[in-house]
């Protein structure tokens, strides 16, 4: 069963350190070794990522894949062990420059990545990578980490506990979102898992992201992702009419909503809520125990509208780091610098056919790992 800790480890900020008494509990950095993974020692991380009880979808084979052959990532794995047992796992995604790592993230391209490991031993496995940064010749760093402080602004990933009683989180919603999805229920909506309605979808997703002011991915990205396994699209329809859908993605447990769309007379027949609905449901029925509704800002409508549905909010942390160290940064949009925000609004406003966007944006999505 996946796990998140509530002790709030992550909230570190300038010379901001961990308690003494969490520090004095941790093995001496000493006692913990730092492992590339290989095909010699493959099993080390395929036993890791399974047996950990934590979120490790962005870590599978599959999802690294799609990193290497879309954006021509290398990857690196690492896996942290004390007393012979793997205790962490971290996946760097990373481009050369002279021959030189000059730029790594864990993970881009995802909601969320950085040390997978419980947080306990976060602090001495940071400290362990910052050496290898060394040892590597690694210049900088960045780890867009899930982190358990005070939500108050910027990035936060939404998510449901979904190992219990359907009928009982069912009741325990408010009637108001109740009565608006027996409303929905009623009209004669059909639901289709048929991955061919891939180029409808995404359209319709080019434009959405568009509007957003951010760069979609390409339909080949997507087709991968539909490819790997535990990965389904959903679509829904009303009259041979295509009114929205979803990508869902699973791996051990763990189900996350990566893309979502509703067309405007979707919208209007409020197809979101319906898609919702029946996604926690399947993930009560099947095993999964947590399903994450995907990264959003706090308090936006995207946010209040996954909130509405008894979701945990959990922030995201993210942390440049360096050879010599590290700092942390509040979530409130970290790496979203000034010009990255121009840019944004500018893509938005431009008018653009649909098929120069299709093929212009997958090159500048690269850039917004």
């Amino acid at each position: 069963m996946h796990k998140f800790s509530r002790k709030v480890i992550f909230a570190i900020s300038g010379n901001e350190r961990l308690p003494k008494k969490i520090i004095d509990s941790f093995d001496p950095l000493s006692s913990l070794e730092l492992v590339e993974i290989d095909s010699e020692n493959e099993h080390l991380w395929d036993n890791f990522i399974i047996k950990s009880g934590l979120p490790s979808l962005n870590y599978s084979a599959s999802r690294l894949n799609i990193l290497r052959n879309h954006f021509n990532y290398s990857i690196i794995r690492l896996i942290c062990i004390s007393q012979c047992k793997p205790v962490a796992a971290i996946a760097i995604a990373h481009k050369h420059k002279f021959g030189l790592i000059y730029s790594a993230t864990s993970l881009p391209h995802s909601s969320f990545g950085g040390i997978l490991c419980d947080d306990t031993i976060f602090e001495i496995c940071l400290q362990k990578l910052i050496q290898y940064m060394k040892v590597k010749q690694i210049r900088k760093m960045k780890l867009r980490q899930i982190g358990l402080g005070k939500v108050n602004a910027g990035d936060v990933v939404r998510i449901i506990h979904t190992s219990g009683n359907f009928q009982k989180y069912w009741t325990d919603l408010g009637s108001k979102t109740r009565s608006q999805i027996h409303k929905v229920e009623k009209l004669p909506i059909k639901k289709s898992l048929d991955s061919n309605h891939l180029e409808i979808f995404y359209e319709n997703y080019c434009t959405h992201l568009k509007e957003k002011g951010t760069p979609p991915h390409s339909i080949y990205y997507w087709d991968s992702v539909l490819t790997s396994s535990g990965s389904k699209l959903v679509t829904y329809w009303l009259n041979n009419k295509f009114l929205g859908g979803g990508i869902v993605v699973s791996n051990n447990g763990y189900t996350e909503l990566e893309a979502a769309v509703f067309t405007k007379e979707g919208k209007g027949y409020q197809i979101g809520m319906l898609m919702y609905k029946n996604l926690i449901e399947s993930c009560f029925s099947d095993n999964t125990s947590i399903l994450s509704l995907g990264r959003s800002e706090f308090g936006s409508s995207v946010d209040r509208f996954k909130e509405q549905w008894k979701s945990q909010v959990m922030k995201i942390d993210y942390f440049k780091l360096t050879s010599s160290g590290y700092i942390s940064i509040d979530s409130k949009g970290a790496f979203r610098k000034t010009p990255f925000k121009i840019l944004s609004k500018i893509f938005a406003i431009t008018p653009m056919p649909v098929f120069f966007l299709k093929k212009i944006s997958p090159k500048l999505r690269i850039f917004l790992g």
